[in-house]
């Protein structure tokens, strides 16, 4: 086999000893190849010969055969391939005497077969890139160093003691970890936590979730009405992809108004330009609005490589974060760095022969933006609500149950008054609709014999002396509810001076009345109208005055003009009557009826009624009959050209 060494630096001296060093990185490969890792690897090497890390070596990289008394450094093209790899490195061990030091191969399918062989031989492999959990046991790869802490170091240590070191910070002591196990390595690093914090007793892991790639949203919603019952403080171990989709879901949720922090961690090293140009919250759904005021409640953790490098016991390194958070104008900042410093000697770590302690200290850049707005210089979120969970810190005090029984007793006391009133209002309601005094037409016999007089009448009826009956059969002014409610107020009136209403009949589009029936003739009578509710007796005249078998004077025919207010002129009548009827009608009132103006009856209008009944009752003849000449409309024309009213005279 051809064994291709590429020249980096130039010859400086001659040493006598010869270091052979294998480089095994892939030619072609999208992320880790030559062409890529040739740059740190020159920067490496120029850095041990300026800082004189390998004294008595000259740094030399050359295509071609190795040469003796030099820094040798051959590349080899493992192919990301594990027969490849174990391959070539079997071809090269066999050319030469012995290899030194193996850099790679960055793939972890290439590197377990190298590492496994590179420590039957006692050779050093050091790796950038593979930090998977199938290279973690060092019984086998007791070689292998890895610069990228090891995957399983995240969960069973680092990530535990960051979040131990942001809790310290902020004084949080209680969280809940939501996690998927589709993928490997979220659910290594999941379980890694969840075994630590069940195991701690300073910090309270109050509940795991586990999702599924395709949880719907009915999932997820029992998984969040879970947490607001549980949790403030929320580990997020789901793959970058589907962040967006969560921060949404917790939005929608109302979960991302400050109240809730989340921290995501990321498993491998973020890409600058998805911190930097905002891609983490964009995407193509419309709701970018949404996104980017839920990621105002995140805190995302990931690796950095920066710094000093500390290594444990079995040649793994020990990791440091940086923390990002939503700043103002969309993009992502750093807001904190956890970092590994030596401290005081103690039993942690080895370095150099000597025992270090390794602290994992927090430095702060600058303010937390919470989901709030509010900064952490002024405001830290609780993970336990202010009332709890479920107001357990926030009972009720005596001020405020005695507010609370009072003002309980006084709705009470309301609502029982409201409940008798509007009782009472029913009752009266069902009883006026109930309508005793409503008289089917079929009942109504209006071919009485002449011998068998009965006070019968309806609205509009001139007279009940004659056996003739009238029917009014126009509309009444009122409403049917307050026809109603008239029809139950005059059923109600009962008084030895006033006829009874028997019933009325509401068919046939008219309103037939019917009187308690007085057969000796017509007297007056008025006290108790004008002292009662209905105030006014309205259409008072000689006819409306009736004597009963007791010789008992009683009124009839009250309380109507509300509902036949417009019944005086009405053209169904014949011209004399029409004029008649405005003979007990107050001069006042008789001008406003002429010229078909509003009017409203009044008690001192019953009284002048009253005085045109006693003038007949003392002249015994009709009112103004000393005019016999006229007429009644010729009589009221000679009213109007008259600059006095000329009223009724006795001689």
């Amino acid at each position: 086999m051809l064994v291709w060494t590429a020249v980096l630096l130039l010859v400086y001296r001659v040493a006598s000893e010869e270091l052979q060093i294998v480089w095994m990185v892939p030619n072609n490969h999208p992320l880790y190849n030559i062409s890529t890792s040739i740059g740190p690897l020159a920067m490496a090497l120029k850095r041990i010969e300026e800082e004189q890390m390998l004294p008595g070596y000259i740094l030399k990289l050359t295509f071609g055969i190795s040469l003796s008394d030099c820094f040798s450094i051959t590349w080899l093209d493992s192919a990301c391939s594990s027969q490849m790899s174990i391959g070539r490195l079997t071809e090269y061990l066999l050319l030469h005497d012995h290899i030194d030091v193996i850099i790679g191969p960055p793939c972890v399918n290439a590197l377990q077969p190298v590492a496994n062989l590179a420590g039957f031989y006692d050779i050093p492999v050091f790796t950038w890139m593979s930090r998977e959990h199938t290279v973690d046991d060092k019984s086998i790869y007791d070689t292998l160093v890895r610069t990228r802490p090891p995957i399983t170091s995240l969960g069973k240590t680092n990530p535990l003691y960051m979040f131990y070191s942001i809790s310290e910070k902020f004084n949080w002591s209680r969280a809940a970890i939501l996690y998927t196990d589709e993928v490997p390595n979220t659910k290594t690093l999941a379980l890694a936590m969840i075994t630590k914090f069940t195991e701690d007793k300073e910090f309270n892991l109050v509940n795991q979730y586990v999702v599924s790639l395709r949880a719907t949203d009915n999932d997820l919603r029992e998984i969040f009405e879970s947490i607001k019952k549980n949790a403030r403080i929320i580990f997020l171990m789901i793959p970058r992809p589907e962040l967006r989709r969560y921060m949404l879901a917790f939005h929608d949720h109302g979960m991302t108004n400050g109240e809730y922090q989340y921290l995501f961690t990321e498993m491998d090293l973020a890409e600058f330009n998805i911190i930097y140009n905002e891609t983490l919250w964009r995407g193509q759904d419309g709701r970018d609005d949404d996104a980017r005021t839920a990621f105002g409640s995140l805190l995302y953790c990931n690796q950095s490589l920066s710094g000093e490098v500390f290594m444990n016991g079995v040649g793994d390194r020990f990791p440091s974060f940086v923390v990002w958070d939503l700043a103002r104008d969309g993009t992502f900042q750093m807001v904190l760095s956890l970092n590994y410093t030596p401290g005081q000697p103690g039993a942690n770590v080895r370095y150099n022969k000597v025992e270090f302690l390794l602290l994992l200290t927090v430095v702060q850049y600058r303010d937390i933006i919470w989901g709030d707005g509010r900064i952490s210089s002024e405001y830290i979120p609780s993970d336990i609500p202010d009332c709890g969970f479920y107001n357990e810190f926030c009972p009720p005090d005596n001020g405020s149950i005695i507010l609370l029984a009072t003002t309980i007793s006084i709705a009470l006391a309301l609502i029982i008054t409201a409940a008798v009133v509007i009782g009472r209002w029913w009752r009266r309601e069902q009883e006026i609709y109930q309508m005793a005094w409503n008289v089917p037409l079929s009942e109504l016999d209006f071919n009485f014999r002449k011998t068998r007089r009965r006070s019968l009448m309806s609205m509009g009826t001139e007279s009940v002396v004659s056996d003739s009956v009238s029917t009014y059969a126009g509309s009444s002014t009122l409403g049917s509810y307050g026809l109603v409610i008239a029809g139950a107020s005059l059923f109600s009136l009962k008084h030895p001076n006033l006829a009874t209403l028997a019933g009325m009949c509401l068919e046939d589009d008219k309103i037939d009345v019917l009187w308690e029936y007085c057969m000796k003739g017509s007297l007056q009578g008025l006290g108790y109208i004008h002292g009662g509710p209905i105030k006014y007796h309205g259409s008072l005249k000689s006819t409306n005055c009736v004597i009963d078998n007791h010789w008992a004077c009683k009124l009839t025919d009250f309380g109507m003009m509300s509902l036949k207010k417009d019944e005086l002129l009405e053209t169904e009548f014949d011209e004399n009557e029409k004029y008649t009827r405005l003979f007990w009608m107050a001069p006042e009132l008789v001008r406003l009826i002429l010229l078909q103006m509003p009017y409203i009856m009044t008690q001192q209008a019953d009284i002048y009624a009253l005085g045109v009944i006693l003038k007949e009752l003392v002249c015994l003849n009709r009112p103004y009959a000393e005019k016999e000449n006229l007429t009644p409309k010729g009589w009221f024309s000679l009213h109007r050209s008259c600059s006095t009213w000329l009223t009724p005279w006795a001689t």
